[in-house]
């Protein structure tokens, strides 16, 4: 119940703090890129349907890889 919650919670704030996308996105980016980009992240879907990808996502340990990289999260760390 308490991972229920906290990952609620978790979601609010994330949604509280304003447009991601300008966290994400360069100052130059275009009104195409904003769009572009709320449809690959699904910004554009309601917030229920948000929260339930959220959720599936962070249980399947699926942390997110950004479009103009094509790289995964951890592919950049140099190799031992």
């Amino acid at each position: 119940m308490a991972l229920a919650i906290l990952s609620v919670v978790v979601f609010i704030l994330a949604r509280a703090t304003g447009d991601p996308l300008h966290l994400i996105l360069p100052m130059s980016a275009s009104e195409e890129d904003y769009a572009y980009a709320r449809r690959y992240l699904g910004l554009d879907r309601p917030y229920v349907e948000q929260y339930f990808s959220f959720v599936g996502k962070a249980v399947m340990g699926d942390w997110a890889s950004w479009p103009p990289s094509r790289r995964e999260p951890g592919s950049t760390a140099r190799p031992r």
